[in-house]
């Protein structure tokens, strides 16, 4: 005769093959210039990350007519290709170019590093509109199979945001704090503002002082 516990057991196990699990992944942001974003997978290198159920999302305050209170500039795009445990990838804008997102290499005009990329239109993350503020997030969910001998599936997610500039921001969800008095200030070409880095990689406690302007480091650890 089976036991209540064991028929209780069996019930809570079927809950969660139901249910599933979400595994959040360390896709980071982790550098930006007004044009360019860098993030950072921040996991061993024997991962790795589809990116197609992800996207980039911006917002960025608008201000171009005088004594008009406009609409906050909005805009998408989906990431493409895999990424590697410790691996960055540039999503960065180019001049001329109004087509979809596609990967490409990205030479940094400065230091003539180059790192894998996104390449968007130009204008995509509306930093110049005459506002003086943007908000950025990395997000999304996926399903696929895992978990005990494949009875249940894991989701697999993603979720960084980065708010820049004056405050108040543009509300794009997510976790961030403000916690400064004040905002971090923004850097001066050509340095960017760029994630504190750790002995164990770079921080990533969902807050403003996390961030600092310093020298540019695309596809290296902020310094």
């Amino acid at each position: 005769m089976t036991s209540p516990f064991l028929l209780r057991a069996v019930g809570v196990l079927l809950l969660v093959a139901l249910a599933g699990c979400t595994q959040r992944r360390g896709l980071v942001i982790t550098e930006w210039f007004p044009e360019v974003v860098e993030l950072y997978l921040d996991e061993p290198a024997s991962e790795t990350l589809d990116l197609s159920p992800f996207s980039i999302q911006v917002r960025a305050r608008q201000d171009l007519n005088p004594n008009v209170d406009e609409p906050d500039y909005a805009n998408q795009a989906g990431l493409l290709g895999t990424m590697s445990g410790g691996s960055y990838l540039v999503i960065f804008e180019e001049f001329g170019y109004s087509g979809p997102p596609v990967s490409s290499t990205y030479t940094d005009p400065v230091t003539a590093r180059q790192v894998p990329g996104i390449k968007v239109a130009e204008g995509f993350f509306g930093w110049n509109l005459g506002g003086a503020s943007t908000s950025l997030r990395i997000s999304g969910v996926t399903r696929g199979p895992g978990g005990i001998a494949g009875l249940f599936h894991v989701r697999q997610s993603v979720d960084d945001v980065l708010l820049l500039g004056g405050r108040p921001r543009p509300s794009i969800g997510g976790d961030f704090t403000e916690d400064t008095p004040s905002p971090v200030p923004l850097p001066l070409a050509p340095q960017t503002m760029g994630r504190k880095w750790g002995p164990g990689g770079p921080l990533d406690n969902d807050v403003e002082s996390d961030w600092r302007a310093g020298p540019r480091t695309f596809g290296e650890p902020s310094r």
